[in-house]
């Protein structure tokens, strides 16, 4: 079941990502073909989850992780990931691009609500009326 979007009303959406830490971190080195395959099993997931959302325009996007220790982290580390879900998201058909004309990007780290034991992450998504002019 597809969601329809009249696009007057900003549409907001959210994934909730299985994640308890982030398995394409830059921090760490793979062999190019393990990379490779979590790259495509995230964007695949991705895909798969969005394919509800509607066709828009463009959009922000956003990744947060949700972490229960309190522990400094380093945003820039989940780059990969976002990149990957953002492609799953072109690929659903939810955006034309993930080019900054359709897309903004950002990631975040907060501390999980109270009372949550386990990590997690959330993509959220909020459209925006019209494509950034280049």
């Amino acid at each position: 079941m597809n969601i329809t979007h009249d696009g007057n009303a900003p549409f907001t959406g959210v994934i909730r990502i299985p994640l308890a830490t982030n398995p394409l971190s830059l921090n760490k080195s793979r062999h190019w073909r393990t990379e490779a395959k979590l790259k495509k099993q995230w964007r695949t997931f991705a895909k798969l989850s969005a394919y509800r959302y509607p066709e828009l325009a463009a959009v922000d996007v956003t990744l947060t992780w949700f972490t229960t220790i309190d522990r400094t982290r380093d945003e820039d580390n989940m780059a990969l990931l976002l990149k990957c879900l953002c492609d799953g998201l072109v690929d659903a058909g939810v955006v034309a691009d993930d080019d900054p004309k359709h897309m903004g990007k950002k990631c975040r780290i907060e501390r999980a609500p109270e009372g949550t034991t386990k990590a997690y992450m959330e993509l959220s998504l909020v459209s925006r009326p019209y494509a950034v002019q280049p």
